[in-house]
């Protein structure tokens, strides 16, 4: 899946590459005027502008690697009637839960460090165990610190088909979307980060090679001169690659495990059995026995019992 990510990408860029450039400088140079026109006073509305348009180079994105017509119209596709706020908040809501996911941990690591940390300087007058304690609470805060950055990487991924989503399914509200992001990446999402990855250590690679060849006395300049140009086509079809890439993971067939919950969906699912399972385990109340009225009158006299 990702050399075929790859392969997909360097296609499109071959057999559209002035029209892709030109939408991907068109949607950068409005940004920036955004940026500059509403600076300082209005500054959210122009980064809230900005935002709409690089979603709107989702839509770009997607169509070229569907083998589709691409235009400027679908730059703005999301200042159509009820799209702006649906697309904000969209944004709203995935930085929220990046935020829950960032403080959470956070909070988690330096409750469950100072919890140890205050034992061991209970015990202060103790040789030697305040400091196995203080050791133990660095460890303990630092683990959990480990695993909340493997949630917050986890759950950015997770979240990171929101874009295309949005100018795709325009039916969807934005908690839909943003569930319907984590379920696409599903089975996706090592692929995605090892694609990144790969593209990102090349590129260092490669700059940081003919960086070091300018250092070579009297030739050095022709090197700069190729790092230059190398940078500045790095500068501008980057984020095209980058884009048509992710785009490209997007349209293809969902993982043989996409319908199989990750993780974290694994976890939130074994705490809603646990405490379903909790709840009927619990003694049911007993319900008053209802006493039964005596019959009024006399009481007839019991005759002799049979033998």
């Amino acid at each position: 899946m990702l050399f075929d990510a790859y392969k997909r990408a360097f296609a499109v860029l071959k057999r559209k590459p002035i029209r892709l450039w030109g939408l991907s400088m068109l949607c950068s140079l409005v940004c920036v005027l955004a940026g500059i026109l509403t600076a300082p006073l209005l500054i959210v509305v122009g980064l809230a502008f900005g935002l709409i348009v690089s979603t709107g180079m989702s839509k770009v994105y997607v169509d070229a690697v569907r083998g589709e017509e691409i235009n400027s119209d679908q730059l703005f596709v999301g200042f159509s009637s009820g799209r702006v706020w649906r697309y904000l908040g969209a944004y709203a809501w995935r930085a929220l839960w990046v935020c829950i996911w960032y403080v959470g941990t956070g909070v988690c690591a330096v409750i469950g460090g100072g919890v140890i940390a205050v034992i061991g300087f209970a015990f202060r007058n103790v040789p030697v165990l305040p400091v196995i304690f203080y050791v133990l609470a660095g460890l303990v805060a630092s683990a959990i610190g480990c695993l909340g950055s493997y949630f917050l990487i986890n759950r950015t991924w997770a979240y990171s088909f929101l874009p295309y989503i949005l100018v795709t399914k325009p039916e969807l509200t934005a908690t839909q979307a943003l569930r319907l992001s984590v379920k696409m990446t599903n089975g996706k999402k090592l692929q995605m980060f090892l694609a990144k990855l790969l593209y990102t250590a090349c590129i260092s690679i490669v700059l940081g090679i003919l960086f070091a060849l300018t250092l070579i006395p009297y030739v050095g300049f022709i090197f700069g001169i190729v790092f230059v140009v190398a940078g500045v086509l790095v500068l501008i079809l980057g984020p095209l690659f980058e884009g048509l890439v992710m785009a490209y993971f997007y349209v293809c067939p969902d993982a043989p495990n996409a319908d199989k919950p990750d993780l974290i969906g694994r976890m939130s699912a074994k705490l809603s059995d646990f405490e379903k399972k909790t709840a009927a385990e619990a003694p049911a109340e007993e319900a008053p026995v209802a006493e039964t009225p005596a019959p009024e009158g006399p009481a007839e006299p019991e005759g002799p019992s049979e033998a």
